[in-house]
């Protein structure tokens, strides 16, 4: 999309290879797409094109639809992006996302959302999704199911300092006015809440499948998310894979050496 960008990492020589879209975290406030390249390096080291990819987050003005939207349409982009590396037509594609981006991708693999409007490709086939440490149950966040500085209040004042007071109100009423400003809606607008809240999808487009990743040490993301999410989703008829990597927080879930072999046995399997 204009003004968005992607880093494209693919082996040195064209091939028949899987495709994988990633998106980063730090709570859909802030961060970048650097925040993902050392894994996107790896991936390409296995045999992947890796399409690391940017959307704009809550202090670029834009909520959690509009996220949803553009990294769906990353996702419509990556066959074109890939292209070069490509010895065959292009095969489904991957969404990998990590912690707040993991919900984002969640959204763009279970909803029939339009693309952006300015978004210049069309959807393009799905083959599933890959979360490390995602939130994938609003109604958690909402109830107070992380801790307060899961967002980063502090960036959140500088940009916009009217709601300085309001941050300072307490844990919950935060990650509560957080998330309204986040989504534009409450638990109390059951359809528009409900659409964005992975947990209550998981009966879409069965025919997707997921990997779950999750640390056992991790204090930011629960690995709760990640076990109700893989038993929604297998109600859903999904194939999923959950993986709780030992001796791991959250931010070890971006490291290759923690995750990198499971992300490639899973694809490798599934394609």
């Amino acid at each position: 999309m204009p003004g968005l960008y992607a880093d494209v990492h693919a082996p040195t020589q064209p091939g028949d290879y899987p495709i994988i879209t990633l998106t980063f975290g730090r709570g859909w406030s802030i961060g970048d797409r650097t925040q993902l390249s050392e894994l996107s390096h790896y991936l390409a080291s296995r045999g992947m094109v890796a399409i690391n990819g940017e959307h704009r987050t809550l202090l670029r003005l834009r909520r959690l639809s509009s996220m949803a939207g553009e990294v769906a349409c990353l996702a419509a982009a990556a066959p074109h992006l890939a292209a070069d590396h490509l010895t065959l037509p292009a095969p489904p594609v991957w969404l990998l996302g990590y912690s707040s981006g993991a919900h984002l991708a969640a959204l763009a693999t279970l909803t029939d959302r339009s693309l952006p409007p300015r978004c210049p490709h069309a959807s393009g086939e799905i083959a599933g999704m890959i979360g490390l440490g995602g939130p994938y149950d609003l109604d958690d966040l909402w109830n107070g199911g992380v801790p307060d500085y899961f967002f980063d209040a502090e960036a959140l004042v500088g940009e916009l300092p009217n709601l300085a007071s309001l941050l300072e109100q307490g844990d919950l009423m935060a990650m509560q006015l957080f998330l309204y400003l986040l989504t534009g809606a409450s638990p109390d607008q059951a359809e528009e809440w409900r659409e964005l809240n992975p947990l209550t999808l998981a009966d879409r487009y069965p025919e997707r499948s997921f990997l779950l990743v999750t640390g056992d040490e991790d204090e930011l993301i629960f690995p709760l998310h990640s076990q109700r999410f893989a038993e929604a989703l297998q109600a859903g008829g999904h194939y999923v894979s959950l993986e709780v990597v030992p001796h791991t927080n959250h931010a070890a879930l971006t490291d290759p050496e923690r995750v990198g072999e499971l992300i490639n046995t899973f694809v490798d399997g599934a394609s």
